[in-house]
């Protein structure tokens, strides 16, 4: 029975090695992951944890390493002003493009609206009597079709 118990603490102990090599070649893959859908961040976080290394080491008194250590060689990526100012005027301009459909939008179901009455009114009408309500009818059209080109 000791030799059981033994075995069986083996066995428990192989597995348990397992899950955590398992658990480890997981995180490894989300990390390569997200190594990949944000090159830019982890290439900025690597580099800094590179430069907290050379600086606690000898290299930095090296005057080349020092001056390289103090430059940020990835202020290109950080936002700026300007940039969220861009970022408003474009959410703006889009928003006011959107405004700006829905109105043309609602132009044209109103045309259209008026457009299926005077067709009723003109099946009521002898045809002499049509002429201004066609005269209306191609108004209205040339206004719909004035909408529909941006």
């Amino acid at each position: 029975q000791d030799e059981l118990a033994r075995q069986r603490a083996a066995v428990a102990a192989e597995r348990a090695r397992l899950r955590e090599e398992q658990e480890q070649l997981r995180r490894d893959r989300i990390e390569q992951h997200r190594r990949r859908l944000y090159p830019d961040y982890y290439a900025r976080e690597d580099a800094q944890k590179a430069a907290a290394d050379i600086a606690a080491s000898k290299l930095a008194e090296y005057p080349p390493v020092g001056k390289a250590l103090t430059q940020n060689q990835y202020a290109h990526l950080e936002p700026t002003a300007s940039d969220d100012q861009e970022r408003t005027l474009t959410k703006r301009q889009k928003l006011e493009q959107a405004l700006s459909d829905c109105l043309n939008r609602l132009r044209r179901i109103d045309i259209d609206r008026q457009l299926r009455q005077l067709r009723q009114q003109m099946a009521e009408l002898p045809q002499e009597q049509q002429q201004p309500l066609l005269q209306q009818m191609t108004e209205l059209i040339a206004q719909k079709k004035a909408l529909a080109t941006p």
